[in-house]
């Protein structure tokens, strides 16, 4: 079935939403709700050597250490999986198999409730991650994890600082 006019714009501003926040992580901004990543390609904030894939994470609902009426707030981000064709043109690609996504903070030694990965549909490569709960405000680390017929093919990992004010 070919995708629609209207889907295929859609995709494409995705993919350049998507793109956009990437530059925006190049910057640490504590408290605003923007991570970091520590990548060997940088411009893909996320990036899995082994399926040369990027991915870039875009916050739909921000994290914040705040509860709301007496329970935990949570935040929830779309991850645009993408690949740079012979042009350098970025193209949005669905990884191999099942994406997984944890949160740890190595400081204190735990980590926090599972996250919820859904598929986009129709759009190539996006996935909408939620119940995301950061359980107190710290360095934390968001690990995205490619998995295909029931094993484990790579992660990667972008560190987030979440401090106490919002």
């Amino acid at each position: 079935m070919k995708p629609s006019g209207r889907s295929s714009a859609l995709a494409a501003i995705g993919i350049l939403l998507a793109l956009g926040a990437g530059f925006l992580w190049k910057q640490r901004v504590t408290g605003s709700g923007h991570g970091h990543p520590k990548s060997d390609r940088p411009e893909c904030g996320l990036y899995f050597a082994k399926e040369n894939l990027c991915a870039t994470l875009f916050w739909v609902r921000r994290p914040s250490a705040q509860e709301l009426d007496g329970k935990a707030r949570y935040s929830e981000f779309q991850l645009t999986f993408w690949r740079a064709d012979a042009k350098g043109r970025a193209r949005a690609v669905s990884p191999p198999g099942q994406v997984l996504v944890s949160l740890w903070m190595p400081g204190m030694g735990h980590g926090s409730e599972e996250t919820l990965v859904k598929r986009v549909e129709p759009s190539e490569g996006q996935f909408r991650v939620e119940n995301v709960w950061f359980s107190m405000p710290g360095q934390w680390e968001i690990w995205v994890s490619l998995m295909s017929e029931g094993r484990f093919v790579e992660k990667a990992k972008l560190d987030y600082f979440l401090d106490g004010k919002g």
